[in-house]
């Protein structure tokens, strides 16, 4: 029963999509249709600014965070059901039952769920990533990092090989929302970290 009741939370509070509520506040807009056709931080980035996007990646990151953080209190020592919650959100913000299931792509979220499963884990997958990204200059190759670290240092602090699953369901969904970016990074043509920061530049003047 914990494990059901670890995932339907988590999903709820996945289901929370700023970028939405921003995108019809700000310009009466569905943010799905513009930019690059998501709901996720950098996306509103593109479409709302940068204030924005930054309150929208933070707003991702702490509903996974939350949602685990209330299944750890219900079942503080039911490892299992922690990761189920983190997963639970991942899904909501991806795949939100009020939105056609057409959400984001869950980066943040995944980076919420591991930093309230272990603060340890948590700081690993996200410096990882923002490392990767920025060395690489490519978003996608961050995100990809995230997804293995987040495998890696679950399993190295001895979350078990249940933490593996999990993190290989989040893996497959992660990739798999993301197969235009590997697309285009085979043909050379996915957008990098330096785009966004002229595109920013040029959005300030």
């Amino acid at each position: 029963m914990e494990y059901i009741v670890s995932i339907i939370i988590g999903y709820l509070f996945g289901c929370f999509q700023t970028s939405y509520f921003l995108g019809k506040l700000i310009k009466g807009i569905d943010i799905r249709n513009h930019g690059v056709n998501n709901a996720g931080a950098s996306n509103t980035v593109m479409v709302l600014g940068f204030k924005y996007g930054l309150f929208v990646a933070i707003m991702d990151i702490l509903k996974a965070t939350f949602a685990v953080l209330v299944i750890k209190n219900f079942y503080p020592d039911v490892t299992n059901a922690w990761f189920l919650a983190g997963l639970g959100a991942f899904l909501g913000h991806c795949f939100p039952f009020f939105m056609q299931f057409r959400g984001g792509k869950g980066t943040a979220s995944l980076v919420g769920a591991a930093l309230a499963i272990d603060v340890r884990v948590g700081l690993i997958t996200m410096l990882s990533g923002m490392a990767a990204a920025i060395i690489s200059d490519y978003i996608y190759i961050g995100t990809l990092t995230v997804l293995t670290m987040f495998a890696v240092s679950s399993f190295f602090y001895d979350y078990g090989n249940f933490a593996l699953i999990v993190a290989g369901i989040m893996a497959a969904i992660s990739i798999l929302k993301h197969l235009n970016n590997l697309q285009r990074l085979f043909k050379g043509k996915e957008t990098h970290v330096s785009d966004h920061l002229t595109f920013l530049k040029r959005k300030k003047k």
